[in-house]
């Protein structure tokens, strides 16, 4: 389960102790990332994963963006130097 990404909606707060646990299994500060689910009647704010007790700041500084700007990044320096061909132009690199 750590080799995975996990997204947030819904978060179920009925039982914290289980909530904490399932964050711990899946190492939510490093693989979890914020989704809204919106406009849903029943999405999640930003201010559902502030309100978690349990988890540290950092931790939901990456839930909320930082997991995913990191795996952007990452996904940008595997394209380097690879070859895109879009349809009606010509061949290009990725620099």
């Amino acid at each position: 389960m750590r080799e995975m990404y996990y997204t947030s909606q819904p978060i179920e707060m009925t039982d914290r102790d289980l909530l904490l646990g399932t964050l711990k299994a899946i190492d939510a500060e490093n693989t979890l990332m914020y989704s809204s689910d919106w406009p849903h009647w029943d999405f999640d704010t930003p201010g559902r994963i502030m309100s978690i007790e349990g988890i540290s700041e950092h931790a939901k500084e990456n839930i909320l963006g930082g997991t995913g700007v990191a795996r952007l990044r990452q996904a940008g320096r595997r394209a380097e130097g690879r070859t895109v061909v879009k349809r009606g132009e010509q061949r290009r690199r990725i620099r």
